[in-house]
């Protein structure tokens, strides 16, 4: 029970967050086996828990930021196109 009184919240919810997320990356590109998948998971994490807590609230905000402009941009340019097609019929 001391092991789990020292974690630090804020640090393994980013390291569980992209670790998920990086895991799923791989998958999506090359499904792997669940054993491929725990040992990769490992490996993420332990990369990653090297990040500052700090650094890594900062790396979730640019990610944040970035999904929002990326979506943001898509769907102007969406709307756009559809009106540049009835434009053009």
């Amino acid at each position: 029970m001391e092991a789990l009184s020292t974690i630090d919240l804020q640090s393994v919810g980013f390291v569980a967050l992209v670790t998920f997320g990086a895991v799923s990356a791989v998958n999506f590109w090359r499904p792997q086996s669940s054993r491929t998948n725990f040992v990769l998971s490992v490996i993420f994490a332990l990369g990653l828990g090297f990040v500052p807590a700090d650094m890594g609230n900062m790396i979730a905000n640019r990610i944040k930021d970035a999904i929002m402009v990326a979506t943001g941009l898509n769907g102007a340019y969406q709307a756009l196109s559809k009106i540049a097609t009835r434009v053009g019929q």
